[in-house]
C-alpha cells in the first residue's frame, strides 16, 4: 500500500498500522498490505515511514503512509493498483463547472429576448 510500490497481494505482507510488537491487532480496521520492503521500511523510528488509517474523505478507510521527509506529515494511499480511481479523481479535476464570471460593472443579466 506504500505510495508507488507496484507489488500486487499475491508479493505482499500483512502490515499492522497499529504495530503489533505494542498491542496491535490483526483485525481487518488495523490491516493494510506491504511488499516485504516496504513493511521493514515503516516503523517508529525517526527516518521511518509511518502508517495511519485515513478517517475522512475519498480514501477514508485506507492506509496512508507518512513519508518521514514529509514536513506536513500527510498520509498518501497508493492508487497504483486502482486505475479506476485515479481517471476518477482526473475526471472530477477536469470535468467541474466552473461558476460563471460576474456580469460587467454589476449589472443585472436579461434573459435572451425572442423576436
Amino acid at each position: 500500500t506504500k505510495p508507488k510500490c507496484t507489488a500486487s497481494m499475491f508479493g505482499s505482507q500483512a502490515h499492522h498500522v497499529h504495530r503489533w510488537e505494542y498491542g496491535g491487532r490483526t483485525t481487518i480496521g488495523n490491516l493494510g498490505a506491504a511488499c516485504g520492503h516496504d513493511n521493514r521500511r515503516e516503523g517508529p523510528g525517526s527516518a521511518q515511514w509511518k502508517t495511519a488509517v485515513i478517517r475522512t474523505g475519498p480514501d477514508k478507510g485506507r492506509v496512508g503512509w507518512i513519508d518521514p521527509t514529509d514536513p506536513t506529515r500527510t498520509p498518501q494511499v497508493n492508487n497504483t493498483l486502482f486505475p479506476e480511481v485515479i481517471l476518477r479523481r482526473i475526471w472530477a479535476r477536469h470535468h467541474t463547472a466552473a461558476p460563471a464570471p460576474p456580469p460587467p460593472d454589476g449589472a443585472t443579466p436579461t434573459p435572451p429576448q425572442r423576436e
